[in-house]
């Protein structure tokens, strides 16, 4: 319900006002891609028809519900954002051929090269608001296969060890792709909670706070918080500076338990969590977090920075196109 989805919420709202079914979806996306981005854009539109017969198909998101509920669902959760011995793990589910959305984020990015050649004015914000989304589905889809890998428990500390620093490198590169648009910059949230204080510090600090907690742990950690609150996570959001911050720092208190069996000298001895000591890092890392009011702790990015088509480019090849060899992932069992 909160538009962060710009064909569904337009083919939603055509509806309403039509007096008989679309004759053609197919025409649908190619007018519609129209609209959003100001010109007809081929390689803009052979990227939406793979993602309205992906993400967007009815067949595969009714496939996904009755196997693991609608409530599951709605709360997917993808390896980036997951919480180690907390995130059930059926939510983490692939509900489409990841192959084909991976082609629709190069073809938008072809589509954002092309534009930007032929018009020095630059992309419109909605092709590289687009781009920078479905480039963040890919990465956060390609994490659950790392994440579920690290999380498995017969795996010895040192592969956890492994894992878990493919998982903080993978958070890095969504996050610094997702700072090249505006739209998902958490930073700009904080700072109009900020302002909804008119001057007053102290009301200012608790909006900043307060912002930082809904979309990660929903209400504000108390310092000594352990279990967490019991709706962590509940609305979630996969922005730039919460992904490899607030997320990547919870990962880090799973590692750093690999690191020290490890430092033990008992790395390739099956890796044992201790589940009380990882909580209790976790609820310190959240109260920290959420309470960076100034963002001095944990820096993140105040405004876009980067080019999302070259930058696109650089993340294909290194999690998609080498032609020496699968992508990076693929051999992690």
């Amino acid at each position: 319900g909160i538009d962060q989805n710009p064909i569904y919420y337009t083919l939603l709202s055509d509806i309403n006002w039509r007096v008989k079914p679309f004759a053609s979806l197919k025409q649908f996306v190619r007018n519609w891609t129209h609209e959003r981005y100001g010109k007809e854009l081929p390689k803009a539109i052979q990227a939406w028809s793979l993602l309205v017969d992906t993400v967007y198909s009815s067949k595969s998101n009714a496939a996904l519900i009755k196997r693991v509920g609608e409530f599951a669902a709605e709360k997917d959760f993808d390896g980036i954002v997951a919480l180690p011995m907390r995130t059930n793990k059926k939510y983490i589910q692939p509900w489409y051929d990841l192959s084909r959305v991976k082609q629709a984020w190069a073809l938008l990015r072809d589509a954002a090269v092309n534009y930007q050649n032929k018009d020095i004015t630059g992309i419109p914000q909605t092709l590289n608001y687009d781009l920078v989304n479905v480039g963040r589905e890919v990465l956060s889809k390609l994490s659950n296969r790392v994440y579920l890998s690290m999380t498995n428990t017969s795996r010895t500390a040192n592969q956890v060890y492994s894992d878990g620093t493919k998982l903080v490198e993978l958070s890095r590169d969504t996050d610094e792709l997702l700072c090249t648009e505006k739209s998902f910059l958490a930073y700009t949230i904080f700072q109009k909670a900020k302002l909804l204080a008119h001057g007053n510090k102290t009301l200012s600090d608790s909006y900043v706070i307060d912002s930082r907690s809904q979309t990660t742990t929903w209400i504000p950690p108390d310092s000594n918080s352990t279990p967490m609150p019991g709706l962590t996570d509940y609305a979630n959001k996969e922005w730039a500076g919460q992904v490899s911050g607030f997320y990547s720092l919870r990962h880090q208190c799973y590692i750093q338990q690999a690191k020290d069996q490890i430092n033990a000298k008992k790395g390739d001895e099956t890796f044992i969590p201790n589940k009380t000591l990882f909580f209790s890092c976790v609820a310190k890392v959240s109260y920290d977090w959420t309470h960076d009011i100034e963002g001095k702790r944990y820096p993140m990015c105040a405004h876009s920075v980067g080019d999302a088509g070259s930058l696109s480019t650089r993340l294909l090849t290194r999690y998609m196109y080498s032609s020496q060899q699968e992508h990076k992932w693929s051999q992690i069992k």
